[in-house]
Protein backbone atom coordinates (compact mmCIF):
# COMPACT_ATOMS: atom_id res chain seq x y z
CA UNK A 1 0.00 0.00 0.00
CA UNK A 2 1.37 3.62 -0.51
CA UNK A 3 0.52 6.26 1.99
CA UNK A 4 1.80 9.54 1.52
CA UNK A 5 4.51 11.33 4.02
CA UNK A 6 3.87 15.05 5.77
CA UNK A 7 5.74 16.69 2.72
CA UNK A 8 3.37 14.80 0.84
CA UNK A 9 5.25 11.93 -1.21
CA UNK A 10 4.13 8.70 -1.46
CA UNK A 11 5.58 6.21 0.23
CA UNK A 12 5.46 2.18 -0.06
CA UNK A 13 4.51 0.38 2.74
CA UNK A 14 6.48 -2.21 4.11
CA UNK A 15 4.74 -4.58 6.54
CA UNK A 16 5.82 -5.01 10.19
CA UNK A 17 5.56 -8.49 11.78
CA UNK A 18 2.55 -9.40 9.13
CA UNK A 19 5.99 -9.46 6.54
CA UNK A 20 7.56 -7.63 4.36
CA UNK A 21 5.47 -5.91 1.41
CA UNK A 22 3.07 -9.30 2.41
CA UNK A 23 0.90 -10.81 4.83
CA UNK A 24 3.26 -13.79 5.51
CA UNK A 25 1.03 -16.48 7.02
CA UNK A 26 1.88 -19.24 9.16
CA UNK A 27 3.38 -22.88 7.63
CA UNK A 28 2.01 -24.97 9.45
CA UNK A 29 -0.91 -23.74 7.42
CA UNK A 30 0.38 -24.11 4.60
CA UNK A 31 -0.32 -20.86 3.42
CA UNK A 32 2.89 -19.53 2.54
CA UNK A 33 3.73 -15.75 1.89
CA UNK A 34 0.39 -14.44 0.65
CA UNK A 35 1.66 -11.54 -0.72
CA UNK A 36 -1.20 -8.82 -0.46
CA UNK A 37 0.36 -5.41 -2.07
CA UNK A 38 -2.56 -2.85 -1.36
CA UNK A 39 -1.84 0.30 -3.44
CA UNK A 40 -5.00 2.45 -2.14
CA UNK A 41 -3.99 5.61 -0.34
CA UNK A 42 -6.94 5.99 1.51
CA UNK A 43 -6.54 2.93 3.59
CA UNK A 44 -5.87 5.27 6.24
CA UNK A 45 -7.47 8.48 5.16
CA UNK A 46 -9.00 9.31 2.32
CA UNK A 47 -8.64 13.32 2.48
CA UNK A 48 -5.12 13.77 3.73
CA UNK A 49 -3.85 16.58 2.48
CA UNK A 50 -7.45 18.89 2.84
CA UNK A 51 -7.37 17.05 6.43
CA UNK A 52 -4.09 19.18 7.01
CA UNK A 53 -5.12 22.41 5.51
CA UNK A 54 -8.58 22.29 6.71
CA UNK A 55 -8.37 20.90 10.34
CA UNK A 56 -4.82 21.07 11.78
CA UNK A 57 -6.19 19.54 14.80
CA UNK A 58 -8.62 17.06 13.79
CA UNK A 59 -8.34 14.05 15.33
CA UNK A 60 -8.17 12.02 12.14
CA UNK A 61 -4.75 13.72 11.70
CA UNK A 62 -3.05 11.52 15.10
CA UNK A 63 -4.65 8.08 13.86
CA UNK A 64 -3.42 8.65 10.67
CA UNK A 65 0.31 9.79 11.88
CA UNK A 66 -0.14 6.34 14.23
CA UNK A 67 -1.38 4.07 11.24
CA UNK A 68 1.64 5.44 9.11
CA UNK A 69 3.46 4.51 11.53
CA UNK A 70 2.19 0.93 11.88
CA UNK A 71 2.12 0.48 8.23
CA UNK A 72 5.47 1.59 7.12
CA UNK A 73 7.19 -0.81 9.15
CA UNK A 74 7.59 0.80 12.98
CA UNK A 75 8.11 -2.40 15.42
CA UNK A 76 6.07 -1.24 17.96
CA UNK A 77 3.79 2.17 18.24
CA UNK A 78 5.61 4.87 19.89
CA UNK A 79 4.39 6.56 23.02
CA UNK A 80 4.07 9.80 21.88
CA UNK A 81 1.71 8.68 19.01
CA UNK A 82 -0.35 6.27 21.18
CA UNK A 83 -0.61 9.18 23.85
CA UNK A 84 -1.80 11.44 20.80
CA UNK A 85 -4.63 8.63 20.21
CA UNK A 86 -5.62 8.34 22.89
CA UNK A 87 -6.68 11.79 23.83
CA UNK A 88 -7.98 12.44 20.06
CA UNK A 89 -10.51 9.45 20.87
CA UNK A 90 -12.85 11.81 23.02
CA UNK A 91 -12.74 14.13 20.03
CA UNK A 92 -14.18 10.93 17.55
CA UNK A 93 -16.17 8.53 19.63
CA UNK A 94 -17.06 6.46 16.27
CA UNK A 95 -13.94 6.15 14.82
CA UNK A 96 -12.43 2.80 14.49
CA UNK A 97 -9.25 3.92 14.58
CA UNK A 98 -8.59 3.83 18.13
CA UNK A 99 -8.99 0.81 18.14
CA UNK A 100 -7.01 -0.04 15.48
CA UNK A 101 -4.09 1.29 16.20
CA UNK A 102 -4.04 0.38 20.45
CA UNK A 103 -5.00 -3.36 18.96
CA UNK A 104 -1.96 -3.61 17.18
CA UNK A 105 -0.02 -2.00 19.93
CA UNK A 106 -1.11 -4.66 22.36
CA UNK A 107 -0.25 -7.32 19.99
CA UNK A 108 3.10 -6.01 19.51
CA UNK A 109 3.28 -6.27 23.12
CA UNK A 110 2.41 -9.46 23.51
CA UNK A 111 -1.22 -9.30 24.23
CA UNK A 112 -2.95 -11.05 22.08
CA UNK A 113 -6.25 -11.77 22.96
CA UNK A 114 -6.62 -7.89 24.08
CA UNK A 115 -4.96 -7.28 20.74
CA UNK A 116 -7.74 -9.13 19.00
CA UNK A 117 -10.82 -7.90 20.65
CA UNK A 118 -9.33 -4.31 20.36
CA UNK A 119 -9.05 -5.11 16.31
CA UNK A 120 -12.54 -6.73 16.35
CA UNK A 121 -14.02 -3.18 17.45
CA UNK A 122 -12.28 -1.81 15.10
CA UNK A 123 -13.31 -4.09 11.99
CA UNK A 124 -17.05 -4.16 13.40
CA UNK A 125 -17.07 0.12 13.88
CA UNK A 126 -15.58 0.17 9.71
CA UNK A 127 -15.98 -3.02 7.81
CA UNK A 128 -13.88 -2.18 4.99
CA UNK A 129 -10.82 -1.11 7.31
CA UNK A 130 -8.14 -3.12 5.73
CA UNK A 131 -5.13 -2.98 7.82
CA UNK A 132 -7.74 -4.35 10.89
CA UNK A 133 -8.65 -7.22 9.07
CA UNK A 134 -5.15 -8.00 7.74
CA UNK A 135 -3.66 -8.14 11.48
CA UNK A 136 -6.28 -10.14 12.67
CA UNK A 137 -6.08 -12.46 9.24
CA UNK A 138 -2.52 -12.78 10.97
CA UNK A 139 -4.14 -14.04 14.94
CA UNK A 140 -6.31 -16.21 13.04
CA UNK A 141 -3.50 -18.13 11.33
CA UNK A 142 -1.17 -18.53 14.31
CA UNK A 143 -3.95 -19.53 16.18
CA UNK A 144 -4.69 -22.09 13.25
CA UNK A 145 -8.72 -20.93 13.65
CA UNK A 146 -8.48 -21.75 9.64
CA UNK A 147 -12.44 -21.30 9.07
CA UNK A 148 -12.28 -17.42 10.55
CA UNK A 149 -8.97 -16.96 8.59
CA UNK A 150 -10.78 -18.05 5.21
CA UNK A 151 -13.72 -15.70 6.04
CA UNK A 152 -11.23 -12.53 6.22
CA UNK A 153 -9.48 -13.72 3.42
CA UNK A 154 -12.80 -14.04 1.26
CA UNK A 155 -13.54 -10.32 2.23
CA UNK A 156 -10.48 -9.28 1.42
CA UNK A 157 -10.87 -10.02 -1.93
CA UNK A 158 -13.53 -7.94 -2.37
CA UNK A 159 -11.89 -4.85 -0.64
CA UNK A 160 -8.70 -5.32 -2.62
CA UNK A 161 -9.51 -7.85 -6.08
CA UNK A 162 -6.45 -7.47 -7.27
CA UNK A 163 -5.25 -9.75 -4.63
CA UNK A 164 -7.27 -12.82 -5.67
CA UNK A 165 -4.73 -14.09 -7.58
CA UNK A 166 -2.41 -13.90 -5.03
CA UNK A 167 -4.58 -15.55 -2.18
CA UNK A 168 -6.58 -18.24 -4.55
CA UNK A 169 -3.35 -20.98 -4.43
CA UNK A 170 -3.13 -20.17 -1.07
CA UNK A 171 -6.75 -21.34 -0.27
CA UNK A 172 -6.08 -24.01 -2.81
CA UNK A 173 -3.34 -25.76 -0.78
CA UNK A 174 -5.85 -25.52 3.00
CA UNK A 175 -8.31 -26.90 0.29
CA UNK A 176 -6.75 -30.42 -0.22
CA UNK A 177 -5.11 -30.69 3.29
CA UNK A 178 -8.00 -32.67 4.64
CA UNK A 179 -6.80 -31.65 8.50
CA UNK A 180 -8.34 -27.80 7.03
CA UNK A 181 -10.32 -28.73 3.70
CA UNK A 182 -13.87 -28.79 5.56
CA UNK A 183 -13.19 -25.44 6.75
CA UNK A 184 -12.68 -23.33 3.87
CA UNK A 185 -15.19 -25.29 2.19
CA UNK A 186 -17.55 -24.00 5.08
CA UNK A 187 -16.48 -20.66 5.00
CA UNK A 188 -16.53 -20.53 0.59
CA UNK A 189 -19.40 -22.50 0.50
CA UNK A 190 -21.76 -20.22 -1.94
CA UNK A 191 -19.03 -17.29 -2.49
CA UNK A 192 -17.87 -16.65 -6.55
CA UNK A 193 -14.09 -16.90 -4.78
CA UNK A 194 -14.86 -20.43 -4.44
CA UNK A 195 -14.97 -20.62 -8.36
CA UNK A 196 -11.78 -19.58 -8.40
CA UNK A 197 -10.28 -21.67 -5.77
CA UNK A 198 -12.09 -24.64 -7.90
CA UNK A 199 -10.11 -23.44 -11.50
CA UNK A 200 -6.92 -23.49 -9.67
CA UNK A 201 -7.02 -26.76 -7.55
CA UNK A 202 -8.51 -28.16 -11.29
CA UNK A 203 -5.77 -26.99 -13.34
CA UNK A 204 -2.92 -27.57 -11.15
CA UNK A 205 -3.79 -31.29 -11.25
CA UNK A 206 -5.79 -31.81 -7.76
CA UNK A 207 -7.40 -35.22 -7.15
CA UNK A 208 -10.52 -34.66 -9.05
CA UNK A 209 -12.56 -36.18 -6.37
CA UNK A 210 -10.98 -33.16 -4.00
CA UNK A 211 -12.46 -30.95 -6.51
CA UNK A 212 -15.93 -32.02 -6.57
CA UNK A 213 -16.18 -32.60 -2.82
CA UNK A 214 -15.57 -29.01 -2.73
CA UNK A 215 -17.59 -28.31 -5.54
CA UNK A 216 -20.92 -28.99 -4.15
CA UNK A 217 -20.89 -25.67 -2.58
CA UNK A 218 -20.11 -23.77 -5.76
CA UNK A 219 -22.47 -20.81 -6.91
CA UNK A 220 -22.86 -21.12 -11.12
CA UNK A 221 -20.11 -18.68 -12.72
CA UNK A 222 -21.83 -15.51 -13.13
CA UNK A 223 -20.26 -14.46 -16.33
CA UNK A 224 -16.51 -14.70 -18.79
CA UNK A 225 -14.59 -13.38 -15.30
CA UNK A 226 -16.17 -15.96 -13.18
CA UNK A 227 -14.19 -19.05 -14.07
CA UNK A 228 -15.77 -21.89 -15.31
CA UNK A 229 -13.79 -24.81 -12.75
CA UNK A 230 -15.72 -27.49 -14.85
CA UNK A 231 -14.49 -27.68 -17.98
CA UNK A 232 -10.91 -27.70 -16.52
CA UNK A 233 -11.94 -30.56 -14.15
CA UNK A 234 -13.23 -32.87 -17.63
CA UNK A 235 -9.74 -32.04 -18.39
CA UNK A 236 -7.90 -33.48 -15.62
CA UNK A 237 -10.20 -36.37 -16.02
CA UNK A 238 -8.87 -37.10 -19.46
CA UNK A 239 -5.15 -36.16 -18.51
CA UNK A 240 -5.64 -38.92 -16.10
CA UNK A 241 -7.24 -41.25 -19.07
CA UNK A 242 -10.50 -41.39 -16.96
CA UNK A 243 -12.13 -41.24 -19.81
CA UNK A 244 -15.77 -41.95 -18.71
CA UNK A 245 -15.81 -39.98 -15.68
CA UNK A 246 -14.96 -37.22 -17.62
CA UNK A 247 -17.84 -37.51 -20.26
CA UNK A 248 -20.40 -38.10 -17.56
CA UNK A 249 -19.06 -35.05 -15.75
CA UNK A 250 -18.89 -33.06 -19.30
CA UNK A 251 -22.51 -34.16 -19.87
CA UNK A 252 -23.89 -33.29 -16.91
CA UNK A 253 -22.11 -30.27 -16.62
CA UNK A 254 -23.20 -29.25 -19.81
CA UNK A 255 -26.61 -30.50 -20.05
CA UNK A 256 -25.93 -32.39 -23.44
CA UNK A 257 -28.71 -34.53 -24.80
CA UNK A 258 -28.32 -38.09 -25.10
CA UNK A 259 -27.04 -39.09 -28.51
CA UNK A 260 -29.43 -41.32 -29.97
CA UNK A 261 -28.87 -45.20 -30.16
CA UNK A 262 -25.61 -45.79 -32.64
CA UNK A 263 -24.37 -42.44 -32.81
CA UNK A 264 -20.99 -42.26 -32.02
CA UNK A 265 -19.98 -38.78 -32.83
CA UNK A 266 -21.65 -35.98 -31.03
CA UNK A 267 -23.07 -32.96 -33.28
CA UNK A 268 -22.08 -34.96 -36.57
CA UNK A 269 -24.05 -32.45 -38.43
CA UNK A 270 -21.88 -29.46 -37.21
CA UNK A 271 -24.34 -27.52 -35.74
CA UNK A 272 -23.71 -24.66 -33.68
CA UNK A 273 -23.95 -26.02 -30.10
CA UNK A 274 -22.83 -24.87 -27.12
CA UNK A 275 -21.42 -27.31 -25.36
CA UNK A 276 -17.41 -27.09 -25.35
CA UNK A 277 -14.46 -29.57 -26.51
CA UNK A 278 -13.22 -31.81 -25.91
CA UNK A 279 -16.52 -34.09 -26.81
CA UNK A 280 -18.21 -31.53 -29.12
CA UNK A 281 -15.92 -29.95 -31.73
CA UNK A 282 -12.95 -28.37 -31.24
CA UNK A 283 -12.73 -25.22 -34.09
CA UNK A 284 -9.35 -23.60 -34.73
CA UNK A 285 -9.04 -20.39 -36.30
CA UNK A 286 -5.42 -19.90 -35.95
CA UNK A 287 -2.03 -19.24 -38.62
CA UNK A 288 -2.75 -22.62 -39.48
CA UNK A 289 -6.10 -21.96 -41.25
CA UNK A 290 -9.47 -21.38 -40.05
CA UNK A 291 -12.36 -23.88 -39.25
CA UNK A 292 -16.21 -22.77 -38.64
CA UNK A 293 -19.79 -24.51 -38.16
CA UNK A 294 -22.89 -22.58 -40.58
CA UNK A 295 -25.63 -20.95 -39.09
CA UNK A 296 -27.52 -24.10 -41.08
CA UNK A 297 -25.01 -26.90 -39.88
CA UNK A 298 -21.94 -28.08 -41.94
CA UNK A 299 -18.53 -27.35 -41.40
CA UNK A 300 -16.34 -25.09 -43.58
CA UNK A 301 -12.42 -25.28 -43.07
CA UNK A 302 -9.65 -22.93 -45.30
CA UNK A 303 -6.36 -24.59 -44.55
CA UNK A 304 -3.83 -21.79 -45.54
CA UNK A 305 -0.79 -24.36 -46.29
CA UNK A 306 2.09 -23.32 -44.66
CA UNK A 307 2.06 -25.00 -41.29
CA UNK A 308 0.94 -28.15 -39.95
CA UNK A 309 -1.80 -28.47 -37.31
CA UNK A 310 -5.21 -29.28 -36.14
CA UNK A 311 -8.62 -27.83 -37.97
CA UNK A 312 -10.81 -29.14 -36.37
CA UNK A 313 -11.08 -32.47 -33.46
CA UNK A 314 -13.52 -34.41 -31.51
CA UNK A 315 -12.74 -37.30 -28.92
CA UNK A 316 -14.25 -40.79 -29.36
CA UNK A 317 -15.02 -43.02 -26.80
CA UNK A 318 -15.22 -46.37 -29.23
CA UNK A 319 -15.19 -49.48 -27.86
CA UNK A 320 -12.56 -51.77 -29.46
CA UNK A 321 -13.72 -52.72 -33.08
CA UNK A 322 -14.21 -52.18 -36.69
CA UNK A 323 -15.63 -48.78 -37.65
CA UNK A 324 -16.12 -46.77 -40.93
CA UNK A 325 -16.56 -42.95 -41.08
CA UNK A 326 -18.30 -41.74 -44.46
CA UNK A 327 -18.57 -38.14 -44.84
CA UNK A 328 -19.83 -35.51 -47.78
CA UNK A 329 -17.45 -33.04 -49.17
CA UNK A 330 -16.78 -30.18 -51.59
CA UNK A 331 -14.68 -27.07 -52.17
CA UNK A 332 -11.48 -27.07 -53.79
CA UNK A 333 -8.89 -29.21 -52.38
CA UNK A 334 -6.91 -30.87 -54.72
CA UNK A 335 -4.34 -32.12 -52.43
CA UNK A 336 -1.30 -30.73 -54.12
CA UNK A 337 1.05 -29.12 -52.23
CA UNK A 338 -0.40 -29.22 -49.12
CA UNK A 339 -2.77 -31.31 -47.80
CA UNK A 340 -6.44 -31.81 -45.29
CA UNK A 341 -6.62 -34.85 -43.87
CA UNK A 342 -8.69 -37.08 -41.39
CA UNK A 343 -7.53 -39.20 -39.11
CA UNK A 344 -8.04 -40.87 -35.70
CA UNK A 345 -5.61 -42.27 -33.05
CA UNK A 346 -5.47 -43.28 -29.61
CA UNK A 347 -6.30 -40.66 -27.24
CA UNK A 348 -2.92 -39.61 -25.36
CA UNK A 349 -0.23 -39.69 -27.82
CA UNK A 350 -1.23 -43.23 -28.85
CA UNK A 351 -1.20 -45.20 -32.04
CA UNK A 352 -2.18 -43.43 -35.53
CA UNK A 353 -5.39 -45.64 -36.52
CA UNK A 354 -6.12 -43.97 -39.52
CA UNK A 355 -5.16 -41.52 -42.59
CA UNK A 356 -8.18 -40.17 -44.91
CA UNK A 357 -6.32 -37.38 -46.89
CA UNK A 358 -9.35 -34.88 -49.19
CA UNK A 359 -7.54 -35.15 -52.53
CA UNK A 360 -9.28 -34.28 -56.07
CA UNK A 361 -11.96 -32.52 -54.13
CA UNK A 362 -14.01 -30.42 -56.38
CA UNK A 363 -17.15 -28.39 -55.69
CA UNK A 364 -19.86 -31.43 -56.46
CA UNK A 365 -20.55 -33.00 -53.35
CA UNK A 366 -19.41 -36.22 -53.62
CA UNK A 367 -19.63 -39.16 -50.49
CA UNK A 368 -16.39 -40.55 -49.16
CA UNK A 369 -15.32 -43.27 -46.45
CA UNK A 370 -12.46 -45.24 -44.65
CA UNK A 371 -12.50 -47.82 -41.98
CA UNK A 372 -10.23 -47.57 -38.99
CA UNK A 373 -9.76 -50.81 -36.01
CA UNK A 374 -9.54 -49.68 -32.13
CA UNK A 375 -7.56 -52.24 -30.68
CA UNK A 376 -8.63 -53.88 -27.46
CA UNK A 377 -5.17 -52.86 -25.52
CA UNK A 378 -4.36 -48.95 -24.47
CA UNK A 379 -7.25 -47.14 -26.77
CA UNK A 380 -9.55 -46.11 -24.23
CA UNK A 381 -10.56 -43.22 -26.03
CA UNK A 382 -9.70 -41.63 -29.37
CA UNK A 383 -8.99 -38.46 -31.30
CA UNK A 384 -10.51 -37.90 -34.60
CA UNK A 385 -9.00 -35.02 -36.13
CA UNK A 386 -9.39 -32.83 -39.72
CA UNK A 387 -6.03 -31.65 -39.74
CA UNK A 388 -3.76 -29.73 -42.47
CA UNK A 389 -0.28 -31.11 -43.18
CA UNK A 390 2.20 -28.66 -45.29
CA UNK A 391 4.01 -29.41 -48.02
CA UNK A 392 6.85 -27.97 -50.02
CA UNK A 393 4.92 -26.19 -51.94
CA UNK A 394 1.90 -24.56 -49.75
CA UNK A 395 -1.67 -24.20 -51.02
CA UNK A 396 -4.74 -23.20 -49.91
CA UNK A 397 -7.06 -26.07 -49.28
CA UNK A 398 -10.80 -25.69 -48.60
CA UNK A 399 -13.98 -27.75 -48.08
CA UNK A 400 -17.00 -28.16 -47.01
CA UNK A 401 -18.20 -31.10 -44.38
CA UNK A 402 -22.11 -30.97 -44.16
CA UNK A 403 -22.28 -34.13 -42.23
CA UNK A 404 -20.69 -37.28 -41.40
CA UNK A 405 -22.09 -40.90 -39.80
CA UNK A 406 -19.48 -42.85 -37.68
CA UNK A 407 -20.89 -46.95 -37.58
CA UNK A 408 -19.13 -49.85 -35.90
CA UNK A 409 -18.90 -52.77 -39.05
CA UNK A 410 -20.28 -56.24 -37.99
CA UNK A 411 -17.44 -58.70 -37.29
CA UNK A 412 -16.22 -60.74 -39.81
CA UNK A 413 -15.66 -63.67 -37.46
Amino acid sequence: MAVRSKSGRRLRIEWPAVARHAVAIAATLGLAAIVIKVDAPDALSAHKAALAAIAPDSPDRAFEAAGAEIATGAKSVPAASLARVKDAASDAPLSAEPYFVTGVDALYRGQAAKGQALLTEARRRNPRHRLARLFLLQEDLRAMRVLEATRELKVLTRLVPQVTTLIVPELAKLAVDPRTRSAVAGALRGDPLLNHVLQQLAQSGAEPGVVLELARGAPPPRGQDDPDWRNALVAQFVERKRYGEAFRLWAEFNKAPAMPAGQLVFNPRFERRPEPAPFNWLLSANSVGAAETQRAGGLTVEYFGRESGDLTSQLLLLAPGRYRMQFKVEGNADGQGSLLLWSVSCAGGGARLAEAPLKGVTYTTETRAFDFTVPAQDCGAQMLRLEGRAGEFPATQAVTIPALALRRLESTH
